[in-house]
């Protein structure tokens, strides 16, 4: 069965997956198949994610995670000429992602 979810998430692509993801998850929280509020919970899951050079799925990748967890921390390698710092300071703005450059 895991292997058959692979190859359907091979042929899908990536944001094909994140959308149909998001399309279930969407309908579970309507069907209050799990609580869609987080007020008076504390923080506790957080989220890495490594970037290097590629930010043509980055954006799709931080709201992901910024649906799933409470903090998102993001650990960019990527070279000063890429297009990523971009889209890392739209995220920081938008979905309040944390940045450390290495």
């Amino acid at each position: 069965m895991a292997s058959l979810l692979r190859y359907a998430r091979r042929i899908m692509g990536r944001r094909l997956t994140w959308a149909a993801y998001n399309a279930m998850a969407a309908v579970a929280r309507g069907l209050r198949l799990v609580d869609p509020s987080r007020e008076g919970r504390p923080l506790g899951i957080s989220a890495t994610v490594i970037v290097y050079n590629d930010p043509d799925w980055l954006p799709l990748a931080l709201e992901d995670a910024a649906s799933m967890a409470d903090e998102v921390l993001v650990v960019d390698s990527s070279d000063p000429w890429d297009e990523t710092e971009q889209v890392l300071e739209d995220a920081r703005s938008r979905l309040g992602v944390r940045v450390v450059r290495q």
